[in-house]
């Protein structure tokens, strides 16, 4: 075990994922943190020589049990090593030499003066040339974005991002681990959430630069750039934001906003998609289940 007092470890959680791509995120990450926890959830069998890679440990789970609970095997393990701090990464993330150790030295900085709970990045996405906003929350829950580039001021938001999210071991001991049930979807802005209402604040760091793609595409609609996910990735979003309404540190206004704006998204993919079929299934799908979800019916 180790005692290092800045000990880091990050963990990746794959599925199928693309094993040269993987392999090159792995040795990037390796000289950067203490550990990397490779958490393969249910992917058909794929060979990474993880046996080369000093201090890579691979969990191989049996089947794909969702991001959340995979999330909660690495950092389980990295507790058992004695690691102080955890940071997460997709499989497909694109980490930059420097990215950990800003993101780390800004969570010990702010941390002296208050209750961290989590830095992240900000995000670049190469396929469509943009920065991701983030979300600033009022204290009524009403949201507004704001755009973070390289050079900005470091900005206290309402969540971030579990890809390239940093937090420590004694954070996520106080706040609790990832939310199994939600399996995909709303896992890191329902952590976020709960790590606020128990009085901690969440960071973007400017400086902290990540490439990264959300959605399988993108669609535009009036002023908007909307994200789009498979018709099962959309299925959970929509069943999920069933469980944030049963969560009282959850703003009332953020659950009817995500109410209202997520089934109007989904309605532009269904008239939009070439596969409207599939999207209109999970469509009435989601809020059948959601519904359940509301009345305590066990999926």
């Amino acid at each position: 075990m180790r005692n290092n007092i800045n000990s880091t470890g990050a963990v990746i959680v794959a599925f199928n994922p693309d094993v040269q791509f993987l392999l090159n995120l792995c040795l990037s990450l390796i000289n950067q943190v203490d550990y990397v926890i490779l958490v393969d959830n249910g992917s058909a069998h794929f060979d990474l020589q993880s046996d080369k890679i000093k201090n890579l440990h691979v969990i191989r789970l049996k089947k794909n049990v969702g991001i959340a609970s995979a999330q909660n095997y690495g950092i389980q393990k990295l507790i058992e090593l004695n690691i102080q701090y955890v940071i997460f990464f997709d499989q497909d993330s694109i980490v930059p030499s420097c990215l950990i150790n800003i993101l780390l030295n800004n969570f010990i900085d702010y941390s002296k003066y208050g209750k961290v709970a989590a830095v992240g990045p900000v995000f670049y996405d190469y396929r469509f040339l943009f920065y991701y906003p983030h979300v600033v929350l009022n204290r009524f829950g009403v949201r507004r974005k704001i755009t973070l580039k390289p050079g900005d001021q470091i900005a206290n938001v309402g969540f971030i991002m579990s890809s390239g999210m940093l937090t420590s071991t004694k954070v996520l001991l106080d706040v609790g681990f990832m939310k199994d049930e939600l399996f995909i979807d709303y896992v890191d802005t329902e952590w976020c959430f709960r790590a606020i209402s128990k009085g901690y604040e969440i960071y973007a760091i400017p400086s902290a630069s990540m490439e990264h793609a959300v959605g399988d595409d993108n669609i535009h609609f009036l002023y908007w750039r909307l994200p789009v996910h498979s018709a099962l990735r959309r299925y959970y979003r929509m069943r999920n934001m069933f469980y944030l309404f049963k969560l009282p540190y959850v703003p009332v206004v953020l659950k009817l906003r995500e109410f209202i704006v997520n089934n109007i998204h989904q309605l532009i993919i269904v008239i939009q998609s070439d596969n409207r079929r599939s999207y209109l299934y999970y469509w009435c799908k989601a809020l059948i289940d959601g519904v359940k979800i509301l009345i305590g019916h066990k999926l």
